[in-house]
């Protein structure tokens, strides 16, 4: 419907959204992701404080994804930080990689100061954050992002998970947000649902999700807590169920630390069995 009456869903949706339950507004998303009408980007920026903050990161990665530059002012004040809702600095870090797929050469400044800014002889912003400020950068003004790079403290292999722009030729509109890492080995984790936990093995990974095999298929939509790895440190994160195929059964991370963040990067790179794919 979003492609033959987009007027229709923003006169409709916003008098329902902030009465539906999670799982309603998840939906949503993911089907004007999915239906690839050109206004998605501003249908979707024009919800967001409409939106649970559970959905936050997921609605700003397909706003990064529409290619629709009108959003970029309201993402340019959520990578400032201007935001009261839930989220915190993942959600500042998902607003600056969506500028950079946007292209927004309004957000050159900033994100050049959340890059290199220092306070005596530590960066000033997280690790996860300045890389993706970079990382932007290298799509918005690459001169600048390259002659910054030798005294960045980025290591080539921290280059390789950037964010992947929209495709014109990809095969379905819901685009692939990072590279896929087939891993060398399955991880195993935990998955934890009120008071009952799951035993999974995870054998694809990304900065974005991954898919499992579990002892339980969850329903799609359920908020989950994941623990990540065996280690006395699991990487933590909470994350959304999604469909199951067979034995398999997929997830999004919703809400994650940036060091927790930085610890799943290492393991990405870690853990890859072979060159990491783009295919979109």
């Amino acid at each position: 419907m979003s492609r033959l009456d987009v007027s229709a869903i923003e006169r409709w949706v916003p008098e329902r959204l902030i009465d539906w339950p999670r799982n309603a507004q998840d939906r949503m998303i993911r089907l004007l992701a999915m239906g690839g009408a050109e206004e998605r980007g501003s249908l979707l920026n024009a919800l967001l404080n409409m939106l649970d903050p559970v959905l936050l990161s997921l609605a700003i990665d397909e706003i990064g994804l529409s290619e629709d530059p009108s959003c970029s002012s309201g993402l340019l004040r959520l990578a400032e930080g201007d935001t009261v809702r839930s989220g915190g600095l993942f959600i500042r870090l998902k607003a600056v990689e969506a500028l950079g797929r946007l292209k927004a050469e309004g957000a050159t400044e900033l994100l050049r100061s959340i890059a290199e800014s220092r306070r005596m002889f530590h960066w000033t912003y997280p690790f996860e954050l300045r890389l993706a400020a970079w990382q932007s950068l290298m799509k918005i003004d690459s001169n600048w992002a390259n002659e910054f790079l030798p005294r960045s403290g980025f290591s080539e292999s921290d280059l390789t998970l950037a964010p992947l722009d929209a495709l014109p030729n990809a095969t379905h509109f819901r685009r692939r947000r990072y590279p896929r890492v087939q891993l060398a080995h399955s991880i195993p984790a935990i998955a934890s649902v009120e008071q009952d936990s799951y035993r999974l093995e995870i054998r694809r990974l990304s900065l974005s999700g991954g898919m499992a095999a579990g002892e339980k298929h969850l329903q799609p939509g359920t908020l989950v807590s994941m623990r990540i790895g065996s280690s006395l440190r699991p990487i933590r994160a909470q994350v959304l169920m999604r469909d199951a195929r067979a034995q398999d059964l997929s997830f999004e991370f919703a809400i994650m630390e940036l060091d927790e963040r930085a610890r799943l990067r290492k393991l990405l790179l870690e853990n890859r069995s072979s060159a990491i794919s783009n295919e979109q």
